[in-house]
């Protein structure tokens, strides 16, 4: 609509029937949960974040949109974890990430019978990520039917040798990059190994190809296991055994004679 501001005063103010109609509707429902998330090295987001029949959510559309900030010159790892949406057609429900300022999203995924694994995933390079920021927008025409958990993890992307090898010399970088995923050339903090959660670009049917497969698991934090589980044994044992000792002590103790003068 354009308005003729010379002609206004006299015209639009003095009309009796409305120049124009729009309407309204509020978005990001409390059942989205905050709508921007702090940059982390991990992190999910699980919808609905309250119950829909506590919050609405019934009967009506919804749209979420959370802001992820995300930390410099680090790469990201999107994949849904869990999903289970009611309606089979991506128009009336879908999740769409967009890069800040793109009307295109670069990840969509919604509920198909043809839904792969590999469609669940992807990977925002650190050099698109200019304004350190992901926008995540979930629309649903039957929102209190759906859930999805939608998770993440920061990388850092190791440069490679002339060979084709991975230049692990990044890895001496304390809390910042400390363990190679395995086939890849991201890395990512000890702390996110065998965490109970995947953290490292792969397929989760091959565990062999993720930080929690098992034989890596078992290299990280078995040994250590074992130790502590020694100490705590022994320590048990000394217990139990000076327990017996004082106890056997009491009662091989002479009595006092009760007839004695």
């Amino acid at each position: 609509m354009h308005i003729d501001y010379r002609n206004a005063m006299q015209n639009y103010f003095k009309s009796t029937t409305p120049i124009f109609e729009g309407t309204y509707k509020f978005i990001h429902s409390p059942i989205c949960g905050p709508t921007v998330i702090p940059a982390s090295t991990e992190g999910n987001i699980i919808y609905p974040k309250y119950e829909p029949y506590v919050y609405g959510g019934y009967g009506e559309d919804v749209h979420c949109i959370w802001e992820l900030r995300v930390k410099q010159d680090r790469d990201v790892w999107l994949y849904v974890d869990q999903l289970d949406f009611s309606l089979n057609d991506c128009s009336l429900e879908v999740i769409e990430v967009y890069l800040p300022g793109h009307d295109r999203p670069e990840f969509t995924i919604c509920e198909k019978g043809d839904t792969a694994e590999d469609t669940k995933a992807t990977i925002l390079k650190s050099r698109d990520l200019i304004e350190g920021a992901i926008i995540i927008h979930f629309k649903s025409s039957a929102p209190g039917h759906s859930n999805f958990k939608l998770t993440w993890t920061e990388l850092y992307e190791l440069p490679k040798n002339s060979d084709g090898t991975v230049m692990t010399s990044k890895l001496i970088t304390p809390g910042v990059c400390e363990f190679v995923c395995p086939g890849k050339s991201a890395c990512i903090n000890n702390n996110q190994v065998c965490n109970g959660v995947r953290n490292c670009p792969g397929n989760s049917t091959d565990v062999a190809q993720h930080d929690e497969a098992p034989e890596i698991c078992f290299s990280c934090t078995g040994s250590k296991f074992n130790y502590v589980a020694l100490a705590l044994g022994a320590a048990g044992g000394t217990v139990v055994v000076v327990a017996v000792i004082i106890l056997v002590c009491r009662n091989c103790r002479k009595r006092p004679d009760d007839n004695s003068f």
